[in-house]
């Protein structure tokens, strides 16, 4: 029986001799079910994988594909669901999800799964399941307004994020923060009696606000320092500025249309391949820039 199942059930479950951090991670993912945070409901509908652009590097970044070996991440690669992003000291990559929402710029020392980067439309409306997991470092993030029925998540060792039309940061060590919209973290902690369930908590982190992980009961949440306000925005102006600079195209989304296996040689249709989000357009390579160094980066 998969988690998301027992979590409908109102069932977490964990194996607490491990006592991990991601064990605890995986437990607030049960938990954002249950308390139907960040729910999803694409029954019926096609999924289709999408594709996480490269728009710009900067510094040494590689990346694994479905588990290979960490290769150099180049300008115009077409990322999907599986791959992993790695970045070394002052190195930097700037992501568009094209179909999958938004833009994502991952931060010096950061290594970054790309879960879940699939979509379906229902209508005249586009449900998109989104989910990363941020291992280590930092990402900056802009999420404009999804479906009530579309989730993007973002795991870290310490909590999961559910994001809503939303501008953010989010560290793996523990924080987030919000300048538009809204974050819901969900946190994990273990019981203080031996052999019960971790306890549960969520956060709401509206904008202009820092929620910490590791701050006192009740001071969670506060207000975001200009320092932290300020980074943010800059970090993700200038994504989109080197966006603008390299003339992209904007990315026009097209309703699938009904597929129709071709039919092999016996005449019996062959096995349905899943449909694949249309490739991105391509942008002329551009020579990897040096990136100065951010303390807060």
């Amino acid at each position: 029986m998969s988690l998301k199942t027992l979590s409908a059930m109102g069932t977490i479950v964990i194996d607490m001799k491990t006592n991990s951090r991601r064990a605890l991670a995986l437990v607030a993912v049960s938990a954002s079910w249950v308390v139907g945070l960040f729910s999803s409901n694409v029954q019926g509908q096609t999924q289709i994988q999408g594709q996480a652009m490269v728009r710009f590097t900067a510094g040494v970044v590689s990346y694994s594909s479905k588990g290979g070996p960490f290769v150099p991440l180049r300008v115009n690669t077409a990322l999907t669901s599986g791959d992993v992003i790695k970045t070394g000291d002052n190195a930097k990559v700037d992501l568009f999800l094209g179909r999958n929402n938004g833009a994502v710029q991952v931060a010096p020392n950061t290594v970054l799964a790309l879960d879940r980067l699939t979509y379906s439309t229902g209508g005249e409306e586009v449900v998109h399941d989104t989910e990363m997991d941020l291992q280590q470092g930092r990402i900056y993030g802009r999420v404009s307004k999804m479906s009530a029925q579309s989730r993007y998540e973002v795991k870290t060792p310490r909590f999961v994020a559910g994001i809503r039309g939303t501008q953010y940061t989010i560290s793996a060590d523990g924080l987030v923060t919000v300048t538009e919209g809204s974050v819901l973290v969900v946190v994990a902690t273990p019981s203080p009696q031996p052999g019960q369930p971790p306890v549960i908590q969520t956060f709401r982190v509206d904008a202009g606000n820092t929620f910490d992980v590791k701050a006192a009961a009740g001071q969670e949440v506060r207000p975001a320092t200009p320092a932290e306000t300020q980074q943010l925005n800059q970090q993700l102006q200038q994504a989109f500025r080197q966006a603008t600079d390299q003339n992209l195209t904007p990315i026009q989304f097209v309703a699938p249309g009904v597929f129709t296996p071709p039919a092999s040689a016996g005449g019996a249709p062959s096995p349905a391949q899943p449909p694949t989000d249309p490739p991105l357009p391509a942008i002329p390579p551009a020579e990897n820039k040096p990136l100065t160094p951010s303390p807060s980066s």
